[in-house]
């Protein structure tokens, strides 16, 4: 059985401050680094109990891939699910507990393996935001995703799998105002899904959702407004060419409104048979409107057909 506790305020931030002197400790095998490293700060009670226990959770596969981020977010969800509050899955004393110490061994070092003091603060601590942390990322991909009131031999967790599998998306989508609705969170993510669309296009599906949330209320969408709305995004995304090997791309200099011919091939771009040295280095995620670097000029993406 696992204990929950939460770190105390001055743990915490002892953890914080010191991740840099930590960076060895973040590579052994064992969490008691931990306790060790609490006690040569003279913090004798880092942590305090919430007198919940849940069983052990045995993870899947153990590595640090993200693709089986879906099925082990289930399995921390329904871990936690009726065990804590919302206002408690929102403090990071208790994800950084978990993370530190009895979800360490078994899943977080092989998920998160410690490289530099960013990844430790990112993953591990309080990073940028809640939903970065190694073991609150798996609980929210869940909590945003789950239906409570699934149709008969409907999955409940249908869309947490999903999203499990696009690590780019969910990052993308933790910070929207799409999350705070799970109907409309839903349609979206059924658009992607049975639209088959491709990574350049979920990027810019979920641009143009962000885009329209500056003037519609996102979160009020229900049901078939919800839908409609999506399907609309989504076909004007799948009609957005973006460019790929073997296409023509012309281009216009910004300074000048001179136009060259290029060639795209393995995510560059040449010209007569010469590689051009532009940036970005990889070209396939740009469209129409898109720009790119050459030596000290711009220049934007005017056209891309196929060869």
């Amino acid at each position: 059985m696992i204990e929950l506790k939460y770190y105390r305020d001055d743990a915490l931030q002892a953890l914080i401050k010191n991740t840099e002197l930590n960076l060895l400790r973040y590579k052994e095998s064992s969490s008691s680094w931990a306790e060790e490293f609490f006690a040569s700060q003279e913090i004798r009670m880092p942590s305090v109990s919430m007198n919940i226990s849940i069983p052990d959770i045995e993870f899947v596969p153990r590595d640090n891939s993200s693709r089986h981020d879906g099925d082990n977010a289930v399995l921390i969800h329904k871990a936690l699910s009726g065990k804590i509050s919302r206002i408690q899955a929102c403090d990071m004393r208790f994800w950084a507990y978990l993370s530190h110490e009895p979800l360490y061994s078994n899943y977080m070092q092989k998920r998160w393996p410690i490289s530099t003091a960013g990844t430790a603060s990112e993953h591990y601590l309080n990073g940028k935001t809640i939903v970065r942390n190694g073991i609150a990322r798996l609980f929210w991909m869940a909590e945003f995703t789950y239906n409570e009131n699934p149709s008969l031999g409907e999955d409940p967790y249908e869309f947490t799998y999903y999203l499990g599998g696009n690590e780019d998306l969910y990052n993308q989508m933790a910070g929207s105002a799409v999350v705070r609705n799970k109907g409309t969170l839903r349609s979206v993510l059924k658009i992607m899904r049975d639209s088959g669309m491709n990574e350049n296009q979920k990027r810019l599906f979920f641009n143009k959702l962000n885009e329209a949330g500056g003037v519609m209320i996102l979160d009020a969408l229900e049901g078939k407004k919800a839908d409609e709305f999506c399907e609309r995004l989504a076909e004007d995304t799948i009609n957005t060419k973006f460019i790929e090997s073997n296409d023509i791309v012309r281009l216009r200099y910004m300074n000048g409104g001179q136009e060259i011919e290029t060639l795209a091939k393995g995510g560059k771009l040449y010209k007569n048979g010469r590689l051009l040295k532009v940036k970005p280095g990889n070209v396939n995620r740009l469209r129409v409107g898109g720009t790119v670097t050459m030596g000290k000029s711009e220049l934007t993406v005017v056209e891309i057909r196929n060869a």
